[in-house]
C-alpha cells in the first residue's frame, strides 16, 4: 500500500509480478504453512511430554 502511494504508476510492474508469483506458487506457500504448523504442533507435543 505504501509502495503504491510512493511510486504511483511505476509500482504496477512489480505488483503484477508479485500477483503472478503468488498465483503460480500457492502450492508452495500452502506446503510451507503446513510445515510450520506441523513443526509448532510437534514442539508443543514434545514439550508436553517433558
Amino acid at each position: 500500500m505504501f509502495y503504491v502511494a510512493i511510486r504511483g504508476e511505476r509500482s504496477q510492474p512489480l505488483l503484477d509480478f508479485a500477483r503472478r508469483w503468488v498465483a503460480g506458487n500457492t502450492h508452495v506457500m500452502n506446503a510451507a504453512l503446513l510445515l510450520v504448523i506441523g513443526a509448532l504442533q510437534l514442539q508443543k507435543g514434545i514439550s508436553g511430554l517433558l
